[in-house]
């Protein structure tokens, strides 16, 4: 009812609430136009919403708005001004370019700077849908260029550099613009508009002198102390830009960021916040492993922490930890081992391991702490905990004898399939030193048809380097468990290794002793432990949403936004234990095998051979 202005918004907004939930309005286009025609700014800006919205379903019909557009565009108000360029930047169809882009230019020299800054958002907008080596977008860059060089206003300056940016990746406006912005920097009267000057001075860094480096950073300190995360960020990032070729300096600004960055964290009203700080700070650690080293206490874990929280605070802790903090930090990770959240208690575990490989005068504790654990029996933490043991053996096989006697007791108790096969490998790798090993084998054959494909793979490994080093007493179980795995018709993966076990056994005993126990190098690191290359691309790309996600963006499909903003949350649900390299490392002090041992190895695997082979030929 075009006559009762009052029903004709309340119509508005209902449709505009409908097309909110979803439902396709599309079909009014033409009715919507008919309102578009008011006085009423209310009611122009949500026309100009709805038609923005379904412009591209209505292809040929916003070309009736074009005229209400362009009389809208040198109206006496400015807001009426500015809301026409931000309608006519928002349709983006290719056959409305020669009716909207003239007026939207002529907009970039209006006499009120709101209508300067909403036509400079515009033009980068229409301009994106010309054509590349068109003239359109050539003429529009050149005209957003020079606004940048002669608009006095800082906000219109912003848009035109953010416009021009988006046109141009890699256009840089010139250092006295920058210049000029800076000193206007407290006039900016929105967070992201001093972001946007901070970004700016990052491109400029490399033509700073001492002096200037050193004048920005006095301006600039008192913005540390803002309430905005992103502003703390930006003017973070450009301190470590201005300083990067200056290293008396940029090692103070870490000393200097730190606080500040703390502060965020604790004073920050939600989580969502507080993570993006938080993963910075992780990467500041991978340059400065000490620069937290005694604010470790910042990043204990809250009852009401969400998951993704909870998760990169005990990395932080992992990284903070040294031989001062390391006695607290473990008290800390025990307490969350019995947390609620499984993903908590796993990545507590993970912690530990990861402090003691990285701190080896704590290794031993930590393992005698491990061991506690084992005895709560409950099989979530307990197979956590085998899984972290397992690692700590291969990085310190010294510690075998003190852990593999409370690991081998809930070997029967162990269903985690992952957890099952490191206690197996833990079997073959040091049979010397369990007395019950040879007959665990009997067990495992016992139940093959039983067991997880994982746990059967490593049953083969382990059986082979039972058989070796104590031939007379694994005799029959490790040929119990070739002939099931040669005669399994499940996986081709198992019959396969199993065949090329038997292979190196009957052809030579000491080859195959080379290849399955032969001696290794020590482990210094686990390689995906040592991100080296990643961490200096996360660094290029600082105060982006990279470092929250923890991928560069050459390393990032090109998703919806829905789907991108869902990754932090998919990331710290990552809970799967880290597949290290299937590296099993020996003390350098191993004996080697005596002749009398070679010998017995000799007469069993000829035993063994017939029965593998009988078997293998008769599931052929």
């Amino acid at each position: 009812n075009e006559r009762d202005a009052k029903k004709t918004m309340d119509a508005i907004q209902r449709i505009l609430s409908y097309s909110n939930l979803g439902v396709d309005m599309s079909p009014l286009y033409a009715e919507m136009i008919k309102s578009c025609n008011t006085r009423d700014l209310t009611q122009k800006k949500l026309v100009y919403m709805y038609l923005s919205e379904y412009a591209q379903k209505n292809s040929e019909m916003p070309l009736l708005t074009v005229n209400t557009l362009r009389q809208d565009a040198i109206d006496a108000s400015p807001l009426v001004r500015g809301l026409a360029m931000r309608a006519m930047g928002n349709l983006r169809l290719s056959n409305l370019l020669e009716y909207l882009l003239p007026p939207v230019l002529d907009g970039l020299k209006d006499s009120h700077p709101y209508v300067r800054k909403t036509a400079t958002l515009a033009a980068g907008k229409i301009a994106a849908i010309c054509p590349v080596d068109g003239d359109y977008r050539r003429d529009t860059l050149d005209r957003i260029k020079s606004t940048v060089q002669t608009d006095e206003d800082a906000q219109v300056v912003i848009n035109a550099k953010h416009a021009g940016r988006e046109l141009e990746h890699h256009y840089n406006p010139g250092k006295s613009v920058v210049a000029r912005l800076i000193s206007r920097f407290r006039d900016l009267s929105s967070e992201w508009s001093q972001c946007q000057v901070l970004d700016l001075l990052c491109l400029v860094s490399s033509q700073l002198t001492t002096e200037e480096v050193m004048g920005l950073m006095n301006g600039l300190d008192e913005r540390l102390q803002d309430n905005n995360s992103a502003v703390v960020l930006a003017v973070a990032k450009a301190f470590l830009k201005i300083t990067k070729n200056i290293p008396e300096i940029h090692r103070q600004v870490y000393l200097r960021l730190k606080a500040p960055l703390l502060l965020l964290v604790q004073t920050a009203a939600c989580p969502e916040v507080v993570y993006p700080v938080l993963c910075h700070l992780k990467l500041f650690l991978t340059r400065f492993p000490d620069l937290l080293e005694a604010e470790f206490s910042h990043f204990f874990v809250h009852q009401n922490d969400p998951t993704y929280l909870k998760v990169i605070k005990v990395e932080l802790l992992t990284l903070i930890a040294s031989e001062r903090n390391a006695p607290n930090i473990l008290d800390e990770l025990i307490a969350y081992v019995t947390d609620l959240d499984p993903i908590c208690t796993r990545k507590s575990l993970e912690a530990m391991g990861k402090i003691a490989i990285k701190l080896p005068p704590v290794v031993r504790e930590i393992a005698a702490r491990l061991i506690e654990l084992l005895d709560l029996g409950d099989e979530a933490i307990s197979s956590g905990v085998i899984l972290v043991i397992k690692d700590l053996i291969r990085k310190y096989p010294r510690i075998a004898p003190d852990v593999l006697p409370a690991v081998i007791r809930v070997m029967e108790h162990m269903e985690e399939p992952e957890a099952k096969a490191a206690i197996i490998w833990m079997l073959g790798e040091h049979a010397k030193i369990i007395d019950d090993a040879p007959y665990m084998l009997e067990d495992l054959a016992d139940a093959w048809d039983g067991l997880p494909l994982p746990v059967k793979l490593q049953a083969i490994t382990s059986a082979v380097k039972l058989l070796l080093e104590r031939p007379a007493e694994s005799l029959a179980g490790a040929g119990r468990i070739l002939a099931a795995a040669a005669a399994d018709d499940c996986s081709a993966d198992l019959r396969d290794r199993a065949q090329l076990y038997y292979a190196l056994l009957s052809k030579n005993v000491e080859d195959a002793r080379m290849v399955v126990s032969g001696p290794k190098d020590p482990l210094v690191t686990f390689p995906e432990d040592e991100e080296f290359s990643l961490q200096d691309r996360l660094w290029d790309e600082f105060n982006t949403i990279s470092v929250t996600l923890g991928k560069p963006r050459k390393d990032r499909p090109n998703l919806p936004k829905s789907i991108a903003a869902s990754a932090v949350q998919e990331q710290s649900n990552n809970v799967q234990q880290p597949s290290h390299v299937e590296q099993q490392d020996q003390s350098p002090e191993e004996e080697e095998t005596s002749p009398s041992s070679s010998s017995s190895s000799q007469t069993a695997v000829a035993d063994l051979v017939s029965p593998v082979m009988n078997t293998a030929s008769s599931s052929s």
